[in-house]
């Protein structure tokens, strides 16, 4: 019998992608256990984390275990969450003093234990709308302008075009100076930090690190800083230490993965296909890559490899893209019309093919497909053949989540630890939140209010759960549904058996 390998998690947020995914995928193996913060500590859309306590939770439990590895989100111990890194008022002082007492309390543990650290830190992201629900105060009035000015900063740089200098002088001109001040200033000392970074990496400190752009479009203030991280990368010659990535809240699955891939010194070899003939070359809604980019990063992330070769491959990714252009269901876009063709395909692969298959859903972003789902369904697949399955948010968040949730039941497999319960249990929350919540559930919701009601929520969602829960083979003896974040955008599904 193999040590109990134990990794600490220090999440992003306590939403259930952040907090609970990430243990829910190391649950997968009854040999692994993922130890995080108490809830009540972990910031969240209003408050943040409370940093000082989280970092003297960490300091009893590296005393008490030995941990063979962290997975930390750096922007938790800097500013209290990824929220907070837009909104924290700190001084660069105030943040460099934080991650001073996180080095030193873990870094005697690292060096007597061969602890590994995985971190990953967000650059700025730069949202193209006036909600400041997740931004500063000021966003509802000029947050796209803000966008704009980012936008045709980065864009002149490198056309230089008279009408977008005019335009740029203009929106400037529309934003007050304190405001735009404000705004520069703290993404100068997020970029600032993000580059210190850069020396724990140096020094050995962080084995691995993942700066991730979250929300990403050709152009802008954030592209530059990560195009400017890749040159230092580059320059310091660190590129097998570091990548700079799109997406945020798979990360953790995906550093988590990387530490078990690492730990068992497995070569992983995974073969793509994607159902239609233009999907690879795709550019995803909120990201600036194609979604063959995205797959060899999220893929090399997980400590994989993606091969051309399906009879060397030990996993098949089965990537479900769009024809033409990736609609949203959050945003009610149907540009791109259902491809029963690629449909079938899917179908096909996932019933004939003789190794494991994760399933990718991105023909759409902010939910799975419907006619996808709904012919899985219908077709009688016996569902827990699949060994991962997403079809939430942007194409990064879901090809990460698949390929961690897959290549863990693969690892747990081969070495005879695999918890299929768990599995089940996963797969059903997965397949209910991407699916039954995201595409059918949420949509109903607003149609008929603008508050996150609750009740509507279980009269719609709780019968959706009890039919796909016999598909995956299980009989439940209880179902809870929240809006953890007081709003539609995402739930909290806990089920027993």
């Amino acid at each position: 019998m193999n040590s109990l390998t134990k990794i600490i998690l220090i999440p992003l947020d306590n939403r259930p992608v952040s907090y609970t995914l990430p243990v829910q995928i190391g649950q997968l193996n009854n040999n692994v256990e993922v130890l995080v913060p108490p809830r009540e500590l972990i910031g969240g859309l209003t408050h943040n984390t409370n940093v000082d306590n989280v970092l003297l939770w960490l300091n009893e439990t590296i005393q008490n275990n030995k941990i063979d590895f962290i997975v930390c989100s750096l922007d938790t111990i800097a500013y209290g969450g990824l929220i907070p890194s837009r909104r924290n008022p700190d001084t660069e002082a105030m943040i460099m003093a934080r991650l001073s007492d996180f080095k030193i309390l873990i870094e005697n543990h690292k060096k007597e234990h061969n602890t590994r650290l995985y971190a990953f830190s967000s650059i700025m992201r730069i949202s193209n709308n006036n909600i400041n629900e997740e931004e500063k105060e000021y966003w509802d009035k000029y947050g796209e302008l803000i966008f704009k000015f980012s936008y045709l900063t980065h864009k002149i740089q490198l056309e230089d075009k008279k009408t977008d200098k005019d335009e740029l002088r203009e929106i400037t001109n529309q934003i007050p100076e304190e405001v735009l001040r404000d705004y520069l200033l703290a993404r100068k000392r997020n970029f600032d930090v993000n580059k210190y970074y850069l020396s724990w990496i140096e020094d050995d400190f962080i084995d691995f690190m993942v700066y991730s752009q979250d929300d990403t479009a050709q152009y802008g203030l954030n592209v530059m800083e990560g195009k400017a991280l890749q040159g230092l990368i580059s320059e310091k010659d660190l590129s097998s230490k570091i990548t700079v990535q799109t997406g945020a809240d798979e990360i953790p699955d995906n550093l988590l993965i990387r530490g078990l891939v690492e730990k068992s010194n497995q070569k992983l070899s995974i073969f793509p296909v994607f159902s239609t003939e233009k999907g690879p070359n795709i550019i995803s809604r909120y990201e600036d890559r194609t979604i063959l980019e995205s797959a060899f990063g999220q893929t090399n992330l997980c400590g994989a490899q993606i091969t051309d070769s399906k009879e060397k491959a030990d996993i098949i990714l089965l990537v479900h893209t769009p024809a033409n252009a990736q609609n949203d269901y959050a945003m009610s876009i149907y540009e791109d019309p259902e491809n029963e063709k690629a449909i079938e395909l899917c179908i096909n692969i996932i019933k004939t093919t003789d190794k494991p298959v994760i399933l990718a859903d991105i023909a759409f972003a902010n939910g799975a497909d419907n006619l996808l789902a709904k012919k899985l369904l219908a077709d009688g697949v016996n569902l827990d053949i699949l060994y991962g399955y997403a079809g939430w948010n942007t194409t990064g968040n879901t090809l990460g989540s698949s390929l961690s949730m897959g290549i863990s039941r693969y690892l747990a497999e081969k070495s005879g630890n695999l918890n299929f319960e768990n599995f089940k249990k996963l797969l059903l929350i997965r397949i209910s939140d991407d699916w039954a919540y995201q595409t059918v559930t949420r949509q109903k919701i607003r149609a008929l209010t603008h508050e996150a009601d609750t009740l509507i929520l279980n009269e719609e969602l709780k019968p959706l759960i009890i039919n796909l829960a016999k598909k995956v083979n299980l009989t439940l003896s209880k179902i809870e549904l929240s809006f953890p974040w007081n709003r539609t955008f995402e739930v909290e599904i806990n089920i027993e058996t």
